[in-house]
């Protein structure tokens, strides 16, 4: 029996990034009340940074499975499978979640022994203290389970993808914020020093209850989330050979907000927790966006181009680049212009300071410019990775990462060394060849991202076919009447900034006019785009289509 194929259509991709975004906003806000709980509780010290970076380890294993390298592997060769036969597609799938069980347990493993060892990788400044090792290792420690609960939940939600039902991925997301909301309210009643570890619990709490929500909406529709002991075979060998440069290619941005963290931990106190706040609310915009209209076009593409539709596949990519460039340019200026009373609003409050919100702003600022290019390097990955040419990101990747490094190295200016430490004295070594420097501290490391981002952008163009290349940039040419209204806005963002507006009024006022001010000039500009979503969005209020 063989499933059933449906072809992709402008509407289907419009309600699946829909479905997904509203969802993806949900999880989002959830995930800003988080952090706000987290900030107001551990505040931009020492006992935040050890959380973060313990935190962080985990998490960039997520952000790399549930937005890179498991995910873009794993659907182009299910989409496949299923247009042979269920029996072959469902037996794929198990035998999928076998392997990577036995992949990341044996790393979870490794990881548990050598949990010191590790936290110096990713924080190799920590080695100044062995207090601070131990107590980040053993918040490691706790949070490890939440990494096989990562991989399963990813393959059901793009198995679920794949048969057009969206936002499990965003469900589970959910579920983990609000464990994590729980999490951070009963930590504030513990002493400070044990705060961090009540949260780590919350984690491992919260791999448990997202595994156990999505386990009912893989049985529903045919394929049990079982393992199957992972035999070697076709599919499963065509998965892993995408997935090995894809974990560099998909994951561009991931990779230089965990090189970041790992420099970062060589400046001042305080810099790791800077950064990671400004990059939540980056991913904002990021997460509702991109990564919906990311995770809904690559099923699309892979079945585009199982069928031979080279044609719709190239409309299906252009649709895709005008709709980023239209959502995330104007939020990209507009995040830019008001970082600071932004972050002020959200985090300024119990131990986070406004000195605090200072200096994350400085960070902000760069993060937000590099939104669009970021964006469109997601959508055009997309494209390599369906055609399974994800040699192609990973190249890429590797080029920005070495790029990304020599602006970070060149930008943060010079470090204090650390007695016994072999990475401290490799990071001295390279700054000491570069021509030039300036000391900026963690805001050249936010620099370094926003450069990241613009590269992987030009890089992909280049990779791309001539009339691939020639559809994108008319594409992004097309997308260039929304810049007046864009610029009309970051032009009320300068003017309101000359006033000392208390935080909240500033964003209440600011918000509303940039919104109404963008919605109208875009009209006025007959921006296709904009009638689009709005059209999407009667649809949806009128229960017609969504």
């Amino acid at each position: 029996m063989t499933t059933k194929k449906s072809s992709p259509s402008g509407k289907s991709l419009a309600r699946g990034t829909a479905i997904v975004g509203s969802l993806t906003a949900m999880s989002r806000v959830l995930g800003f009340v988080r952090d706000l709980l987290f900030a107001r509780i551990l505040g931009a010290g020492l006992s935040a940074d050890i959380f973060l970076v313990a935190f962080r380890i985990p998490n960039t294993m997520r952000a790399f499975f549930a937005e890179g390298a498991l995910s873009s592997a794993f659907i182009p060769v299910l989409a496949e499978e299923m247009q042979k036969e269920q029996k072959g597609a469902v037996d794929f799938y198990r035998k999928a979640i076998g392997a990577m069980l036995c992949i990341v347990l044996l790393c979870i493993l490794i990881m548990f022994i050598f949990s010191e060892e590790v936290v110096l990788l990713f924080a190799g400044g920590f080695a100044r203290d062995s207090a601070t090792i131990h107590e980040t290792a053993a918040l490691l420690r706790i949070m490890l389970p939440y990494l096989p609960s990562i991989m399963i939940v990813v393959l059901i939600n793009g198995l679920l993808t794949t048969l057009h039902k969206y936002g499990a991925g965003s469900i589970a997301q959910i579920l983990v914020n609000l464990c994590l909301i729980s999490g951070a309210l009963a930590a504030a009643f513990w002493e400070p020093n044990d705060r961090g570890r009540v949260l780590a619990w919350s984690v491992f709490i919260a791999a448990m209850i997202q595994y156990g929500a999505l386990f009912p909406l893989s049985q529903k529709v045919g394929f049990p989330p079982l393992p199957l002991w992972p035999r070697w075979d076709a599919a499963l060998g065509k998965m892993f050979w995408l997935m090995i440069p894809a974990i560099l290619g998909a994951a561009v941005y991931q990779c230089t907000i965990l090189l970041n963290t790992v420099l970062a931990s060589f400046l001042r106190v305080g810099s790791i927790s800077w950064l990671f706040y400004a990059d939540r609310i980056a991913q904002l915009p990021i997460g509702i966006f991109t990564v919906a209209l990311s995770s809904v076009l690559l099923p699309h593409l892979a079945r585009t181009h199982a069928d031979g539709s080279r044609e719709e596949t190239i409309q299906r990519l252009s649709e895709a680049v005008r709709y980023s460039i239209f959502f995330l340019l104007p939020i990209s200026i507009g995040i830019s212009l008001t970082a600071e009373p932004v972050i002020g609003l959200l985090f300024e409050r119990g131990k986070f300071s406004a000195a605090d919100s200072w200096e994350s702003a400085k960070a902000l600022r760069w993060y937000a410019l590099g939104l669009t290019p970021l964006s469109l390097y997601a959508v055009i990955s997309r494209l390599f990775i369906a055609r399974k040419q994800a040699i192609i990101p990973a190249c890429i990747g590797i080029a920005v990462l070495a790029i990304s490094l020599c602006v970070s190295l060149a930008m943060m200016g010079p470090i204090e060394p650390v007695k016994d430490s072999r990475l401290s004295d490799i990071i001295s070594a390279l700054q000491g060849l570069l021509p030039w420097s300036l000391n900026l501290g963690h805001e050249g490391l936010a620099i370094s991202s926003a450069v990241a981002a613009a590269t992987s952008l030009i890089l992909s163009l280049v990779a791309l076919s001539k009339d691939e290349r020639r559809t994108v940039i008319e594409s992004i040419l097309q997308s260039l009447r929304v810049i007046p209204a864009a610029l009309l806005v970051g032009s009320l963002c300068l003017f309101l900034n000359q006033f000392k507006l208390p935080n909240y009024l500033h964003i209440l006022i600011i918000l509303p006019v940039s919104v109404a001010v963008f919605v109208i000039i875009a009209k006025i500009s007959k921006c296709k785009e904009q009638e689009e979503t709005f059209a999407v969005l009667r649809r949806y209020l009128s229960r017609k289509e969504l």
